[in-house]
């Protein structure tokens, strides 16, 4: 009885200090002045020291290390403290308000939301969160799952929920309070202005940069919301210096007489592949790895017997699409916004020069391929504006295999597409093949009990200096490998029995997601893959070997192999690679062509020098030959061609129906309890739920009673 006295009156005790302290933490935070307004909210002092504590939070977070976050602070000062400055600018603009404490609520957990964000992301590929990022949720969306547990999957929608009840709590229960017009002014107009000025000083003091090469070391070296808001206001192509129309009159004439504007193709032009290979590079570079076999042994053998050479990609882990853009037009992407995708920003407005156009006007077809979903990265818009006739994506595919994870169809399915397309056409063809089946995460799914990995791969000290400790992460993602090798193998002895003459320029896009640093290989560099040239015929014109390239030369170096010079950015490589002011011009030409201010002076002034192709989806149309209805099942039967899984019936062109049946590429079925219509077609959708096209609308005349 005694004891349970002594236990109400501890528990009591406790209570009430916890309630006294509660109370003191209340009265602390909603203290107010002679006029009522709460001082807390008021301070300008106050937000200052919160700016750098969430500096500190967000750095933090996206180092995965206090420590790490703490040497910033120490051996940056001006960086972190610029960073905090911006955040600090962000919170002042709630002192005109109100509504002071929920507005600097609502920042707060912005900016600490932006931190968590790219703790996520860096923990599952080497590019940190960049707006971007923001603009690709919708493909983002779609494989969630796959870099994400379920357990953390719920963690992070917990955290958005209780962030948005503690918002909805403090719209309606926070305070209000007067306006200090003064200090809430200066406050404002003081940061907007040491903004601007301090990233000036910054810049002539290279403690800042306004170029980053390399975005991950970017965000190690100059904070997160630094980087973060360059990306948001510095998009874009900037004009260089002495950008004129005499300059480009002079580039122009020095390119002409250099190289001249190819007219028309050589009789023996070949047919010309690029195949962009995911994630994919030899591993055998891996210093404290070894195998229990050469996971590419094809791949190593074509190196040996062709024309190859590293090849310095834009990109590491992430960031496919822009290796593709650099592939594809000849332009740098250091010459854009740090972080900017081009196919999400200008391409997505603006056409551009590319392989693809300048083969259309040497009398080529040209194609896109890619093993995954059309949308993703837009690609399904963007292509338009490339110059491309048709893009076969995933959904215009047969027989879609997916690799142990579940979540990446296999590259193998490329072979028979790609010899399908060059043998459709009459014409030459242009292929631009983009593989898929390397893509992370490693691993995203385990094997079954008692199955193991075709190479066993093991560490020999403990794991890489970029942090890969995890032996079966490498395993799954060399497992990938040997089959992409068994692919490129395939491929080749394909283009080794087709009539035509073809070059295949494969490359890989960039190094994988996983811990690797430059330690950790023997070419010492995580931003170089490698390429390949592959011909089926003899080369009959001498050359010299181009050796080690960038991205953004690649394709010009190719199409001097294959004797082809068309196009003002493929002569300027061909001509002027290893020039002085080689890069220097080379981006005033890429400014004066895709700029937002470039004047096309190169295209004499015309806007509107290559228009958007109407291109179709799909190299084989899907078509609808006729329909059938029986009256007693209620069955639906649309017969056609080229169907596939993802082709769905739609009614009336309003009521789609999920519960369209795939039987084969020239059948699908539904299932009806009434034939109350009178148009029918058949839509390819992506998995996301966009349509990519449809067929015309057949009219269905229902059968008599």
């Amino acid at each position: 009885m005694k004891e349970t006295t002594k236990f109400k009156a501890v528990c009591g005790t406790v209570s009430d200090l916890c309630g006294r302290f509660a109370k003191r933490v209340k009265t602390f935070l909603f203290r107010r002045d002679d006029v009522g307004n709460y001082l807390l909210f008021d301070s300008v002092g106050v937000l200052i020291c919160w700016s750098m504590i969430l500096e500190l939070i967000i750095e933090t977070l996206s180092r995965h290390s206090l420590w790490e976050a703490l040497l910033f602070l120490i051996q940056a000062p001006y960086a972190f403290a610029f960073s905090a400055l911006i955040i600090f600018f962000t919170l002042s603009l709630t002192l005109l308000t109100p509504l002071k404490a929920f507005l600097q609520a609502l920042i707060s957990v912005l900016w600490l939301a932006m931190g968590v964000a790219n703790c996520v992301l860096l923990m599952n590929r080497v590019t940190p969160f960049t707006p971007v990022d923001i603009t690709l949720i919708s493909s983002v969306f779609r494989i969630f799952t796959v870099y994400l547990s379920v357990v953390e999957i719920i963690l992070i929608i917990a955290l958005i929920v209780i962030a948005l009840a503690g918002l909805i709590f403090l719209v309606i229960k926070a305070p209000r309070s007067k306006i200090k017009w003064k200090s809430g002014v200066i406050a404002v107009v003081l940061s907007g202005l040491l903004i601007p000025g301090g990233y000036q000083l910054g810049i002539y003091t290279s403690v800042l940069s306004d170029r980053f090469p390399n975005i991950a070391e970017a965000y190690k070296d100059y904070g997160l919301p630094y980087c973060f808001m360059m990306g948001i206001f510095d998009q874009g192509i900037d004009e260089p210096e002495n950008y004129s129309e005499n300059e480009m009159d002079s580039i122009i004439s020095v390119l002409s007489k250099l190289n001249a504007e190819q007219e028309t193709a050589p009789e023996n032009s070949p047919n010309v592949i690029y195949l962009q290979l995911e994630s994919f590079f030899d591993v055998n570079y891996l210093t404290n790895v070894k195998f229990s076999e050469n996971p590419v042994p094809y791949f190593t053998k074509l190196k040996s017997e062709y024309t190859s050479g590293f090849l310095s990609v834009p990109s590491v882990g992430a960031g496919t699409v822009n290796t593709e853009f650099e592939i594809l037009t000849g332009m740098c992407l250091d010459f854009f916004g740090p972080g900017e995708y081009p196919y999400k920003t200008v391409l997505m407005d603006y056409t551009c020069e590319t392989a693809a156009y300048n083969l259309k006007e040497l009398g080529y077809a040209t194609h896109a391929i890619h093993n995954y979903e059309g949308t993703f990265y837009d690609r399904n818009l963007v292509y338009r504006n490339l110059g491309f006739d048709t893009f076969t994506s995933m959904e215009y595919m047969q027989d879609v295999e997916y690799n142990v994870s579940g979540s990446w169809p296999k590259d193998e399915i490329l072979v028979g597409e790609i010899i399908d397309t060059l043998s459709i056409t009459q014409e030459r063809d242009f292929v631009m093949a983009v593989s898929v089946q390397g893509h992370g995460k490693y691993p995203p799914a385990s094997l079954p009990e008692g199955d193991k990995y075709p190479i066993e791969a093991t560490f020999i000290d403990g794991k890489l200096e970029g942090g890969l400790s995890d032996i079966s992460a490498l395993s799954y993602y060399v497992s990938q490998l040997k089959e992409m090798d068994e692919f490129l193998r395939q491929l080749v002895e394909a283009l080794e029995e087709y009539p035509e003459e073809v070059m295949l320029v494969m490359y890989g896009d960039h190094l994988p997601s996983l811990s690797i640093s430059p330690a950790d290989l023997s070419n010492e560099d995580i931003f170089q893959t490698e390429y390949v040239i592959y011909t089926n015929y003899e080369i009959e014109t001498e050359y010299d070997a181009p050796g080690d390239l960038e991205a953004f030369q690649l394709g010009a170096v190719a199409m001097e192999i294959a004797g082809l010079h068309r196009g003002i950015l493929t002569r300027y490589h061909q001509s002027m690679r290893g020039s002085e002011d080689y890069m220097e011009k080379l981006w005033k030409l890429s400014y004066d062509m895709l700029g937002d201010d470039g004047d096309r002076f190169v295209y004499d002034g015309n806007k509107e020098r290559y228009p958007a192709v109407n291109m179709q989806m799909g190299i084989h149309p899907i078509e609808i030959t006729d329909v059938d209805y029986d009256l007693e099942t209620g069955l639906l039967t649309v017969n056609g061609t080229n169907f596939t899984r993802w082709s769905q019936i739609e009614l009336d062109g309003e009521d789609l129906y999920a519960e369209t049946v795939w039987v084969n590429s020239s059948q699908l079925t539904l299932q009806l309890d009434e034939t109350l219509f009178e148009t029918l077609r058949v839509v390819q959708y992506s998995p996301n739920g966009e349509i990519l096209s449809a067929t015309k609308a057949y009219v269905y005349a229902a059968p008599a009673n």
